[in-house]
Order: structure tokens, then C-alpha cells, then sequence
């Protein structure tokens, strides 16, 4: 299995919307695909210098192939969605887990 991690800043005064509008609209578009075996959303704990609250957004899939299609087909769609919604109140960045078993 691979996890498809987006580590998220969030500015303070949009947290809120953020966590609901993630929760409700975000991930079910993202599971509609049928590409990705499941997503969650965690709160980082930890306090960042730049302030904001940071999370993790992990989407677990069954290899490297799944990403590949669901970046080929969706991705710029997403991210567009994510960007126009968020402008100027976040950071982000995405590394790809394995599990070491």
C-alpha cells in the first residue's frame, strides 16, 4: 500500500471552513473516483513558527499505478478546486509512504 500525504498550513481564520468544507465536499469527490481504498484528514500537532494549523491529508491507495492515473486524470482538477477555494491561506507540500514491513 502507498499513502499519498499533503501536509497542509492552514491560516487561522479559515480553519473552520477548511476542516467542513475538506470533510464534506473535498474527500467524497476524491473517493467518487474509486481510485483510492480510503482518505483521512489529521491534525499535525505541532506548533509551526509561521502560525496556522497544520494537517495531514492521506490518501492510501494500492500502488503507484493508482496515483499515477488518478494524476493523470484528476489531479489538475483538484488542485485548481483546492487553490480557487483557498487562495492566499495555505501552504502545502505532498510526499508518497510506503509501509516498511
Amino acid at each position: 500500500m502507498i499513502i499519498y500525504n499533503t501536509t497542509i498550513n492552514v491560516n487561522e481564520n479559515v480553519v473552520d471552513e477548511f476542516v467542513n468544507w475538506i470533510k464534506q465536499e473535498y474527500i467524497p469527490k476524491i473517493i467518487a473516483t474509486n481510485l483510492f481504498i480510503d482518505i483521512n484528514l489529521f491534525e499535525v500537532l505541532v506548533e509551526e513558527e509561521m502560525g496556522g494549523i497544520t494537517f495531514s491529508l492521506q490518501h492510501s491507495m494500492k500502488n503507484m499505478e493508482t496515483y499515477n492515473e488518478f494524476n493523470e486524470k484528476h489531479f489538475r482538477n483538484f488542485d485548481k478546486i483546492f487553490h480557487d477555494k483557498f487562495t492566499n491561506n495555505y501552504v502545502s507540500f505532498s510526499t508518497f509512504m510506503q509501509r516498511v514491513d
